[in-house]
């Protein structure tokens, strides 16, 4: 995932950069992603992001740059601490406004030393984290469980008042 305050990418990554999505078909998007996520929840927030940013319905730069990596197989790197303070937050920002929001004044901390791993892979499970949290996919899933429930509640209910119905 690219995470827009404090990353790093490489220069070559940036050819893939479509700001406008129109390198993609849209048809296409659910079972790529389903490559890379095995939650549906997951995956439909997802799609359902790609689908408003190539609407132009969502005013940003960061998600195109998120379905570049995720469709060319490419990494970004995070840093362990947190590098970066962000400033923009506040009533005349334009995606920050809540001034209370976890993101702001995050403490900022240095790095000493920089180790290269020997090799990269991506970090699915920081991923999930992240993307768990930001599309509230627990909350989604005990909505679904809820639903679920009641329907199951109502079905065992209609078949019983139907089995016991005479003519």
């Amino acid at each position: 995932m690219t995470h827009v305050w404090g990353w790093a990418s490489w220069r070559r990554v940036w050819k893939d950069y479509d700001k406008t999505l129109n390198k993609y078909d849209i048809d296409e998007v659910p079972e790529k992603l389903k490559i890379i996520f095995d939650d549906v929840l997951i995956v439909n927030a997802l799609e359902h992001i790609f689908e408003e940013v190539k609407a132009g319905k969502i005013d940003t730069w960061d998600y195109q740059l998120d379905f570049a990596n995720f469709f060319n197989n490419g990494l970004t790197i995070i840093p362990n601490e947190n590098l970066i303070s962000n400033i923009g937050f506040g009533v005349n920002a334009t995606h920050t406004a809540n001034v209370n929001s976890a993101f702001a004044n995050l403490p900022l901390t240095e790095i000493n030393e920089i180790k290269h791993p020997d090799y990269f892979l991506p970090e699915k499970r920081a991923d999930l984290v992240i993307l768990k949290k930001v599309f509230d996919i627990e909350g989604k899933r005990r909505k679904e469980n809820l639903f679920r429930n009641k329907v199951k509640k109502w079905a065992k209910t209609a078949f019983k008042d139907a089995a016991t119905f005479s003519f």
